[in-house]
């Protein structure tokens, strides 16, 4: 296949819903919440839940003018009938956009260049490099993963001192709880008012640590990441808690497992490599999909006695025991079928990338055979930031990966304190950061 490719896009939108409910517009007038579709003649409602007992009837309903059926991607229908997942529907509410970084797109997408045959962009300084992506492009596809690779919005700096791994066999249940500490601080394409929009000599993307917490056997392990935006591997450094010292990595760590968990680097927010590490891209189409992408639940709570208190926003309770539980609401995607590198561990993804925050919501993972292998469910929210009251991130609140052949899951969550923008320094994101919290 080339490099690069792109098929004709097939637009999967029906009628949009023309009737509204009264009572949901005086709301809306008085500032209370977005009109929703009226739910009449047998139409799905926002608040109704769609599991295993009545999707096959459901199947037909509409919800916000289009069935059931069409907003399922076969493998989130496969879930639901063969292993219990239920839906609970939202309306959909697009996320607030940024004026930073929505004047970042204005200002600098017009300067990006991409070289169709190296698969490489030029001129990139910050907000998203191709705002207006045209199914008849033939760099379609190109064009939307580098979105992805560079257009998201994640804010200046990232502090998170308080995530959760569990690590879920689908047979017995929850097996482990890990906690670690993660920061990520941008170099490139910054959004602080009156500042540079890149740190350094804009060779650098980013820099980030995760560090793990607890419990004591892990304690101390972690792992410090120079990102690089010139196509250079990322510079890896572990911690080694017995001798108190860093080691270097390997080029090859952005697609090396994630300690014991069902996550490669590269999993990390969904898509997480340099666009070129990969053989290429194909343009599946664009259409819409039941998503979460803007979390209501309460996924962690740090002062739970039980898991089933702990994780009200996974069904620990009951097999396989990482069903997800939030709200699902219409989102436009595009569907991306990424083609990993020979020495890759995956054989394909198909990546259903939501067209306003571009992050990627629903992953299928394919073996080298071609066979499922994971699925891949992000849950995003939208957060202000700490330095602007009209700043805010869309940054994900759940990373849900099912290896489907182990039988086995790893739920990412996470806790309490998660702020944008905060004034850490480059120094709180490097090496002496993390041989400090080691110790």
């Amino acid at each position: 296949m080339p490099l690069f490719t792109s098929v004709p896009l097939t637009r999967f939108f029906g009628p949009a819903a023309l009737s509204v409910c009264l009572f949901a517009v005086c709301l809306t007038l008085f500032g209370a919440g977005p009109a929703r579709a009226a739910c009449a003649g047998g139409d799905l409602c926002a608040g109704d839940r769609i599991g295993p007992e009545n999707v096959e009837a459901s199947l037909d309903r509409r919800f916000h003018g289009q069935a059931l059926r069409d907003l399922l991607p076969e493998r989130l229908l496969w879930q639901i009938r063969e292993y219990g997942l239920t839906l609970t529907l939202a309306d959909p509410r697009p996320h607030d956009v940024d004026p930073r970084f929505a004047e970042s797109t204005r200002r600098y997408s017009k300067d990006v260049v991409l070289d169709p045959e190296t698969g490489e962009i030029s001129g990139w300084t910050a907000g998203i490099p191709f705002p207006d992506v045209s199914g008849d492009d033939p760099q379609a596809a190109l064009k939307i993963i580098w979105n992805v690779a560079r257009g998201r919005n994640w804010g200046d700096t990232v502090s998170q001192p308080y995530t959760v791994f569990l690590l879920i066999n689908g047979g017995s249940g929850l097996e482990r709880v890990q906690n670690w500490l993660y920061r990520r601080y941008a170099m490139k394409g910054l959004l602080r008012a009156g500042g540079s929009p890149a740190r350094g000599d804009g060779d650098v993307f980013a820099k980030t640590m995760l560090f793990a917490m607890a419990p004591q056997d892990i304690k101390g392990v972690g792992t410090f990441n120079i990102i690089y935006d010139t196509g250079k591997f990322d510079d890896t450094w572990a911690y080694v808690r017995e001798v108190r010292r860093t080691r270097r990595l390997a080029g090859s760590s952005w697609r090396d497992a994630i300690g014991s968990t069902d996550l490669i680097a590269d999993d990390f927010a969904g898509f997480s490599a340099y666009p070129t590490w990969y053989d290429g891209f194909e343009l599946v189409g664009e259409r819409t999909i039941l998503a979460v992408a803007n979390s209501k639940t309460e996924l962690w709570r740090m002062d739970g006695g039980t898991p089933t208190e702990s994780y009200p926003g996974i069904d620990v309770d009951k097999p396989p025991y990482w069903n997800l539980q939030d709200h699902w609401e219409p989102r436009d995607v595009y569907v991306l079928k990424a083609y990993p590198p020979e020495d890759h561990p995956y054989g394909s993804r198909l990546l259903h990338i939501d067209k306003q925050s571009y992050a990627p919501l629903f992953n299928v993972i394919a073996d080298k055979s071609g066979e499922l292998w994971k699925i891949q469910t992000i849950g995003a929210r939208q957060f202000p930031t700490e330095d602007d009251p009209k700043g805010s991130v869309v940054f994900d609140v759940f990373d849900n990966m099912i290896d489907y052949q182990r039988n086995h899951a790893t739920v990412y969550l996470t806790g309490p304190e998660l702020l944008f923008n905060v004034p850490f320094d480059e120094g709180d994101v490097s090496l002496a950061a993390m041989e400090t919290i080691g110790r």
